[in-house]
């Protein structure tokens, strides 16, 4: 969820639906959470995983919102 609202600036409730939610209700608590682990570090070396599998280049700035 967190990469679909980060990489692709999907709309919330579309990133609810294709993951089988009701509601964005479900949606902001999950994205919420990573982006307190990323900005703690926490989540770095997971990500950078993720952004090398799917190709993408590093993102320097964190997405505000």
């Amino acid at each position: 969820m967190y990469l679909s609202q980060r990489l692709a600036d999907e709309k919330l409730a579309n990133i609810a639906e294709y993951f089988g939610l009701k509601s964005i209700g479900s949606v902001c608590p999950a994205i919420s959470e990573m982006k307190k682990l990323e900005a703690k570090g926490e989540m770095k070396k997971v990500l950078n995983q993720m952004y090398r599998l799917l190709g993408i280049k590093q993102l320097t700035c964190p997405l505000l919102f």
